[in-house]
């Protein structure tokens, strides 16, 4: 019965993504499962630079992958808006969200009051 139980977990994880794929003003970046997480903020320690007073300087946020799947943790004052592959928008602060699919985050601001957008698809 253990190894029924293993089976089935290692055939749910082969469902799950194993790829975050981010584009940020034409340049792809991409996390691997297992990889360390991938920052994104206005210094140049971060793995996205993003020009935008708005964005925290230090890690306004990153991507990575945790048990759940992969997950968009937000650090900064600000926020991130979130949107789904349906349109449905979610504006997490100091948080974290669970990714699906392909869809943006807009940093600190909507897209369409001027926020840094970038997309990101799962693979």
């Amino acid at each position: 019965m253990d190894a029924q139980v293993q089976l089935d977990a290692d055939n749910d994880h082969k469902k799950s993504p194993t790829t975050i794929q981010l584009m940020f003003q034409g340049t792809q970046h991409e996390i691997n499962r297992g990889d360390g997480p991938l920052t994104v903020g206005r210094a140049s320690d971060n793995d996205i630079q993003v020009s935008d007073p708005m964005v925290s300087r230090h890690k306004h946020g990153r991507c990575v992958f945790h048990k759940e799947g992969p997950v968009w943790v937000d650090w900064s004052a600000n926020g991130a808006f979130v949107r789904s592959d349906g349109g449905q928008e979610v504006y997490i602060r100091q948080s974290a969200l669970l990714l699906q699919g392909s869809s943006t985050i807009s940093l600190a601001k909507r897209p369409e009051e001027g926020g840094k957008v970038i997309r990101y698809s799962l693979h």
